[in-house]
């Protein structure tokens, strides 16, 4: 009773004694090998971080999507949507995590972050700032 099967990757004209070029893998017996599904997209992480921080503001702005409350997920039938400023935001990580509401004050798309009303730092000269916060986080 096996949960895993061996598939062998190599040359097969070598004799016995050159396994060493053979690479075994071991998958569930339940699953297939997958292949690409769309050859015009890269699975690069090296591109993806270059389109992730290049990214244009039309696109930023579907970037920063917060996860809705499970009511409102209930209601609209979606998971997350793209914020905006005054939409009413809870932050559920982090140092500022809180059970208190806040309004968006500033989607700042340039540095993927959103400022929240009351969520605010002092610098050492005694002026506050607000602290930014990834859509995500909220």
């Amino acid at each position: 009773f096996s949960f895993f099967a061996r598939v062998s990757v190599g040359r097969t004209n070598q004799p016995a004694s050159a396994s060493s070029h053979f690479i075994s893998l071991y998958l569930p017996e339940n699953r297939s090998i997958m292949t690409k599904l769309n050859r015009f997209v890269s699975s690069s992480r090296r591109k993806s971080r270059k389109r992730h921080f290049n990214a244009p503001s039309h696109i930023r702005r579907k970037m920063m999507s917060s996860p809705l409350s499970k009511d409102l997920r209930q209601k609209y039938n979606v998971r997350s949507m793209p914020i905006r400023k005054d939409d009413e935001v809870q932050v559920v990580r982090g140092h500022h995590k809180s059970q208190q509401v806040g309004k968006v004050v500033q989607v700042y798309r340039k540095k993927f972050l959103v400022h929240i009303e009351r969520i605010q730092r002092e610098k050492a000269n005694g002026a506050s700032v607000p602290v930014g916060i990834h859509p995500s986080k909220v």
